[in-house]
């Protein structure tokens, strides 16, 4: 059996949270039938069982409202909101078919929207450059409507 083995912590900080997010969840798919639920493989292949995190307050609109528990470490006990997509008409010749928005805060830190492009590409916005953003689409959005 090949293993697969890399800096879980370098690349959260190359590629951002989440890619960490998705990668311990495929990970945990992946493994699921091999490895008994919360059991996570340390760096030399041996196994160990984390201790579970108290709870934290979800915000309103945390799409899961279970406290992440059941994650393994602090930091990944975020909020996240339900994701909403536009799609993109101008932007399908490009091979970018939607804009993808939703909520998110850290353990920590403010709350934020999300503006995914693609899956590498996101907009961490906090909520004053939210409201500038929403100002600025809704004065051209104006201007161009008033031209009609």
């Amino acid at each position: 059996m090949t293993a697969l083995s890399f800096n879980i912590e370098e690349a959260s900080r190359r590629l951002g949270p989440a890619f960490t997010v998705d990668w311990l969840k495929l990970g945990a798919q992946t493994m699921q039938q091999r490895m008994p639920a919360g059991t996570a493989v340390i760096q030399d292949g041996r196994s160990a069982t984390p201790e579970t995190l108290p709870p934290v307050q979800c915000q309103p609109w945390c799409e899961y409202q279970d406290g992440h528990a059941n994650e393994g470490l602090v930091e990944d006990q975020f909020c996240s909101s339900v994701e909403l997509q536009v799609p993109l008409s101008f932007e399908q010749r490009t091979g970018l078919e939607a804009l993808t928005v939703y909520a998110s805060q850290a353990p920590g830190e403010d709350a934020r929207v999300v503006l995914c492009a693609t899956y590498h590409v996101a907009l961490h916005l906090t909520l004053a450059e939210t409201h500038q953003l929403i100002e600025h689409l809704q004065l051209m959005l104006g201007q161009i409507e008033s031209a009609r």
